[in-house]
């Protein structure tokens, strides 16, 4: 029998033996990949990481501004504009430094926000 990989998730699940392995990696690969992404993003300086959101965010900005116009629903009520945002949340894909910009972050969240929900200025980069 050959060696098991070793991988905390496999540990934790008791994967105990290279059948047991095999037969639940359809199952685990989509955990195991993310946890990846996310480490190879971690290891990555925080000027690397915010230099690679930046340019995510260069590539995506014409469809974030047309999410953006549709979920503060602008074309009915124009000073919504005035004091809210639409508030993306973005995490890493996985494998996010072999990625292309575009590619990089994955949304997993977006929704209308109140700016003073969201702090000062300083909070929202300004």
């Amino acid at each position: 029998m050959g060696s098991l990989s070793s991988n905390a998730e496999a540990v934790k699940h008791r994967i105990t033996s290279k059948e047991c392995q095999k037969a639940a990696w359809p199952r685990h690969k989509p955990t195991c990949q993310g946890i990846r992404g996310l480490k190879s993003v971690a290891t990555s300086s925080i000027n690397d990481r915010h230099n690679m959101l930046r340019a995510y965010c260069m590539k995506q900005r014409p469809l974030m501004m047309c999410y953006g116009i549709l979920g503060l629903d602008l074309h009915r009520n124009i000073e919504r504009w005035e004091n809210e945002v639409f508030h993306i949340l973005v995490r890493p894909s996985p494998g996010a430094s072999l990625l292309r910009p575009e590619k990089a972050f994955l949304a997993i969240d977006a929704k209308p926000r109140r700016m003073d929900e969201l702090g000062g200025a300083h909070e929202l980069g300004f």
